[in-house]
């Protein structure tokens, strides 16, 4: 569910006072989890004859795309467009 989804399901199932605080604390969830993930440099998969896959992160954007009902998480290089330093 992204940020939009989750308000709009927010505002039709909560009181106007558990709104504001879900809305608040949704915010500050999403905030912490983008400073996490935009200072990511590697992905490891450990396995259980241990690490079974690992990738350093170029200077690029990924798209990060959950599918499978969330049970598959997939990250897509651009290709196209280098982040600047």
């Amino acid at each position: 569910m992204n940020r939009e989804q989750q308000k709009a399901y927010n505002a039709e199932n909560y009181p106007a006072s558990v709104l504001t605080w879900l809305n608040e604390a949704t915010d500050r969830a999403f905030d912490e989890c983008e400073k996490k993930l935009s200072n990511i440099t590697r992905v490891e998969v450990i396995g259980e004859k241990g690490r079974e896959f690992s990738k350093w992160l170029k200077n690029k954007r990924y798209l990060i795309l959950f599918q499978d009902e969330n049970r598959t998480i997939k990250l897509f290089e651009d290709m196209k467009d280098e982040l600047e330093d």
